[in-house]
């Protein structure tokens, strides 16, 4: 890291420091006017360092993605000292800890102790140093039931021929574009984040003749503490499949996987804050709803307008996220020519890695955007600048008992992870209903 980006930080640290003290004061009212430019001015000054802090980090973020795409060696392909790293799935790294081996020897008593993998939302994860050597050990060792040296990477593979339930058997999904990919997302340490949540009043306008006052735009700065809450997720698997490796490594890896990505979609839309859930997005954005609806405004007409609503108030959008029935809507829409209806297709396939795009914006494609009552939303936001996801730790893994399991000769798996959201810019989102909820 460079000095410039290190001294970039500290200021932005210096910046938040003041902006608390400066909100103190504003909550307790009488603040001279020229003060309030004063805070004012700093706070866009943070904003501006702010920038500038996600830009490298994102910079930095897709330069480790091409280092990992570069580095193709793959867990089980023989060892190699000048290796620097190793890739390996959450299901391989749980299979091949040492606290599942402890809990077997043990007996399969308790709990097992809490494994830290880096994340459930990915297929792989990447080992370095001490840490990959002790995974190839462990993996290579003839000791290791079930596993041996040369075990592909990918799960599905990894089934021997005996009869098994078929519908564990599953092909690996393409991954698709969620929620999380299209927000900023920070690791922290600690059980409450403290951020700065800005509120912007464009105050632009003419002057009123010579010596005329002129308008000031306004961004007030409030500090807010959001906590950290566990999104957990359990699912029951015979004890045999604790010995059978390959099974349980695929559990992990693609039933867990997915049910940690559906709940966690949910809560960052839905969340209500109550119950241990985190405080989802539609909760801060009441006041941001799209109304500039004209009649015969299709949903494509809608998301170009709020494309441009959040343009006009300064934000950047890099994301629509839509209900998978709505999104057929503007797949299947057809056009007309002179009144005539010739049924052509008036919107083609427009899309890149992640899926497609519309209006030069990513497309989410994601269920939870229909409510419990069945009313359905588009969202729409700058999600590098309105909104942060904050990670407490890696996702742990366990296995043991809850409730009858012993007398039903189960076993319950265990993974759960701490998240937080702040939206910290609730102007730069916009969102439309687009479908009633059910009488």
């Amino acid at each position: 890291m460079s000095e410039n980006i290190r001294q970039i930080r500290k200021d932005l640290a210096e910046g938040y420091r003041y902006l608390e003290v400066a909100e103190a004061k504003l909550r307790q009212g009488n603040v001279p006017s020229a003060e309030v430019d004063t805070i004012n001015k700093k706070a866009m000054e943070v904003e501006e360092l702010q920038a500038k802090v996600d830009q490298y980090d994102k910079i930095a973020g897709i330069a480790e993605k091409g280092r990992q795409v570069m580095d193709r060696k793959m867990p089980g392909a023989g060892r190699d000292e000048n290796r620097k790293g190793v890739r390996a799935t959450p299901g391989h790294i749980f299979a091949t800890s040492d606290a599942l081996a402890t809990y077997v020897a043990q007996g399969k008593q308790g709990w097992s102790a809490k494994v830290d993998i880096k994340t459930l939302r990915g297929e792989q994860v990447k080992l370095y140093g001490d840490e990959a050597d002790k995974y190839l050990s462990r993996l290579e060792s003839k000791d290791f039931t079930g596993v041996g040296s040369g075990i592909p990477t990918r799960p599905f593979d990894t089934f021997p021929e005996r009869g098994l339930d078929p519908d564990v058997v599953r092909i690996q999904e393409p991954e698709i574009l969620t929620i999380r990919d299209v927000l900023q997302v920070m690791p922290v340490t600690a059980d409450t984040v403290r951020h700065v949540r800005f509120e912007y009043t464009d105050g632009a306008a003419a002057q009123d003749g010579e010596g005329g006052l002129k308008p000031y735009s306004t961004v007030v700065a409030s500090a807010v503490n959001v906590p950290l809450e566990t999104i957990a997720v359990l699912q029951k698997v015979p004890e045999q499949a604790l010995e059978d490796t390959p099974r349980m490594i695929t559990i992990i890896n693609e039933e867990m996987r997915r049910d940690a990505k559906v709940e966690e979609e949910r809560q960052l839309l839905w969340g209500d804050g109550e119950d241990g859930e985190i405080d989802g997005l539609w909760g801060e954005l009441t006041d941001y709803e799209f109304d500039r609806a004209v009649s015969g405004d299709t949903i494509i007409d809608t998301i170009r307008r709020m494309r441009t609503d959040i343009r006009k108030r300064q934000g950047i959008p890099n994301f629509v996220a839509i209900d998978p029935v709505d999104w057929e809507n503007v797949e299947l829409a057809k056009g007309t020519t002179n009144g005539g209806g010739d049924g052509h297709y008036v919107w083609g396939l427009v899309s890149d890695l992640r899926g497609p795009r519309i209006w030069s914006l990513r497309v989410v494609e994601s269920d939870a955007m229909e409510a419990a009552d069945g009313s359905r939303r588009i969202l729409m936001g700058d999600g590098n600048r309105g909104a942060t996801i904050y990670d407490r730790h890696d996702v742990r893994l366990a296995v043991g008992f809850v409730n009858d399991d012993f007398s039903r000769n189960l076993r319950t798996l265990r993974a759960e992870q701490r998240i937080a959201l702040a939206v910290k810019r609730p102007w730069l989102f916009s969102w439309a209903e687009t479908a009633d909820a059910e009488s």
